[in-house]
């Protein structure tokens, strides 16, 4: 009897777990509990997250707001740096725990994280509520090894899937933005060509210096770089859509994006 009895409260333990750990409970939930209240911008994608993620950083504290900023090879809070070893640094629970607990420490008004792909696989990052998101161009990733498979592009594309991001940022003109733009289940803001939201027009590149202008409903930007190439146009694009979404002034914009040159 008592053997029984025993073996049928193990059973309840184990089926009890198991309903646990696919729920994503436990850990995860403490982790919704620490990241609810805050505001999260997610970047990944190809080539430009780091300026991506700097600019957007430096248009929000020129307008006036507070950031946390989790970047892959730096943690940026209260305006101070602490640099970080691995790029799948956010994977580092007590590291990424502590993060989230000073951004709700300080009541920073954005938390912007740099995602890599290595931590788009992961479930440790499953159930951060990303209010945006952001995509930079995958098209021209890994060409020297034959281009971006649909395994590679179906990993970044976990951020859209996985997360329910309120509103999604894409480079209308990469190859794969049908492909991600079919996975968006909310609001969908575009950089690019003609059909986009956010409309790239009059590209000059003359010497070192980089010119266009981004229009939008909300009006005309234009931007000019020196000592520029023209790898920061897209990035740049997509910190002014992600700064109109937010509100944010144009005086701030141009201060802002200004920072990675």
């Amino acid at each position: 009897m008592d053997v029984a009895m025993n073996s049928v409260k193990h059973l309840a333990k184990t089926i009890i777990s198991r309903d646990v750990f696919k729920k994503g409970s436990g850990l995860h939930h403490k982790q919704q509990a620490q990241v609810a209240g805050l505001r999260v911008i997610a970047v990944t994608g190809g080539n430009g997250t780091a300026q991506l993620c700097t600019q957007i950083n430096d248009v929000l504290r020129a307008d006036g707001l507070t950031t946390a900023l989790f970047m892959t090879n730096h943690i940026e809070l209260a305006g101070q740096q602490k640099h970080v070893k691995k790029d799948d640094s956010i994977l580092r629970s007590r590291l990424r725990k502590s993060f989230f607990r000073n951004a709700k420490k300080h009541a920073v008004d954005w938390i912007i994280l740099e995602l890599p792909v290595t931590a788009l696989r992961s479930k440790e990052l499953a159930d951060i509520p990303v209010e945006l998101a952001v995509l930079t161009p995958i098209g021209l990733q890994n060409d020297d090894i034959g281009g971006v498979s649909v395994t590679i592009a179906a990993d970044y594309a976990k951020l859209i899937t996985t997360n329910n991001p309120k509103t999604v940022v894409l480079d209308a003109d990469d190859e794969w933005f049908e492909y991600f733009g079919r996975k968006v289940k909310n609001k969908l803001i575009t950089v690019g060509d003609a059909k986009a939201t956010h409309q790239i027009k009059g590209l000059e590149c003359v010497g070192s210096t980089v010119r266009f202008n981004v229009i939008s409903a909300k009006g005309s930007i234009a931007v000019q770089y020196t000592s520029a190439q023209p790898e920061i146009v897209v990035p740049t694009a997509l910190t002014i859509a992600v700064a109109r979404y937010i509100g944010c002034p144009d005086n701030a914009i141009i201060r802002g994006i200004k920072s990675v040159i």
